[in-house]
């Protein structure tokens, strides 16, 4: 055969195969592209009533990823795995509101070859499964982030879908922030005395009648005191919120909570129930219909003065001890065997010195607010960066009602 005379015919084969094996290899490839919508079936996932939700189970990625079991008992929420605490009610309704608000966009792969990439495998996925009683409501798979959509796989299925909006930072949580880190959470105005035991030395202060912070009776005087002092601490201690709590095997004596700790009492105002703010209701009423007789003869009457009902109180105690970590120190609230970490911030309102409650002198840096939850992290859990460029609008609004919630200013 003259191949020289056939090159034009060869070439023209050797085309062909070539692009029949392009042809092949882009049919044959995993599907990592949107198929058709008409498929309910696959574009689709279970609906979810957040009220009939008793259980939750969200299994952490990895495989030493950490599994945490919730149940809601009595209308309250309540981790049971792997410790057993009262659950932070807001978390648990987020995650609640984020499994009945899932949105399909649409089918963004249904080949299990593209679940790696797509985070929605055992080794990157975040497994989530919701029961009423024993029935399983809905057991999915949360991945990768992007294009201002979650992708979602159900167990035991191909397909991944797009949905609407960040969801996995809603479970992507260590079981500390599935707990319920409120100390204690009273108004400050009721806070009518308080005590601190610091470094063998007692403060005592009161409200007077004018409702300012000044030295209790038989209490030394401190020079410079600053009432303003006394209204920051208590204002830091009756909205208290823990950073963590103690690893279970730390006891209260190890976490020096017993003798030579730092105490602080505060005497709170016990509110009636259903008390109404102060001139709500006011003389409503008061006089209509009355025959004028009734009126003067009122008039000429001096009112008798009814005495003031004795005002109910509690006493709560916290106590400061060793320092847990770098900046953070155990805690434990008398009646509570739960031993927090709070920050060196909180610690230090406890943990006084007279100095804590003078003016500053002259020329001297008045003291920093404490910074909010957060600030100065390089990431968030279950967002990469950490950065708040990288934070979706959701999620950011998120952050802002928790602080807004712990009197810390609003990240912008």
């Amino acid at each position: 055969m003259d191949w020289k005379n056939n090159r034009v015919i060869i070439g023209v084969v050797v085309l062909v195969v070539l692009i029949g094996v392009t042809v092949w290899a882009f049919r044959s490839r995993p599907a990592d592209t949107p198929v058709e919508d008409d498929d309910e079936a696959v574009a689709s996932l279970p609906e979810v009533d957040k009220e009939q939700v008793t259980s939750l189970e969200v299994h952490l990625p990895g495989e030493d990823g950490e599994t945490i079991r919730l149940e809601k008992r009595d209308g309250t929420w309540w981790v049971t795995a792997p410790v057993e605490a009262e659950a932070d009610q807001t978390v648990v309704g987020t995650a609640l509101d984020k499994l009945a608000e899932m949105d399909v966009q649409r089918v963004a792969a249904t080949n299990a070859e593209n679940h790696a990439r797509l985070e929605v495998d055992a080794e990157a996925g975040l497994r989530v499964i919701a029961k009423a009683g024993d029935e399983v409501l809905t057991d999915v798979w949360l991945g990768s982030f992007g294009g201002g959509a979650t992708m979602v796989r159900r167990e035991g299925e191909d397909a991944v879908l797009a949905v609407d909006g960040s969801i996995k930072f809603a479970f992507n949580k260590p079981v500390k922030d599935w707990r319920n880190r409120r100390v204690l959470d009273v108004p400050p105005t009721d806070v009518t005395r308080i005590a601190f035991e610091s470094e063998g030395a007692t403060w005592r202060f009161e409200r007077n009648a004018e409702d300012q912070w000044a030295l209790a009776d038989g209490q030394a005087e401190i020079e410079r005191f600053a009432p303003a002092k006394v209204q920051s601490a208590v204002a830091s201690l009756a909205r208290m919120r823990a950073v963590d709590f103690a690893a279970p095997a730390v006891t209260a004596e190890q976490a020096g909570l017993g003798e030579g700790a730092a105490v602080a009492r505060l005497t709170v105002r016990r509110r009636p129930e259903g008390e109404e703010a102060e001139g709500e209701g006011e003389g409503e009423g008061e006089g209509e219909g009355e025959g004028e007789g009734e009126g003067e003869e009122a008039e000429g009457e001096e009112a008798e003065e009814q005495p003031a009902p004795p005002v109910e109180t509690d006493e709560v105690v916290l106590r400061v001890g060793n320092e847990s970590g770098e900046g953070q120190f155990y805690l434990q609230r008398e009646g509570d065997d739960t031993i927090f970490v709070v920050s060196r911030f909180l610690a230090d309102k406890v943990k006084v010195t007279a100095e804590s409650f003078q003016q500053p002198e002259e020329g001297e840096e008045p003291e920093a607010p404490e910074p909010p939850p957060g600030a100065g992290m390089p990431g968030m859990p279950g967002m990469p960066g950490g950065g708040q460029g990288n934070i979706p609008p959701e999620v950011m609004r998120q952050i802002q009602q928790q602080l807004q919630k712990q009197g810390a200013p609003s990240p912008h």
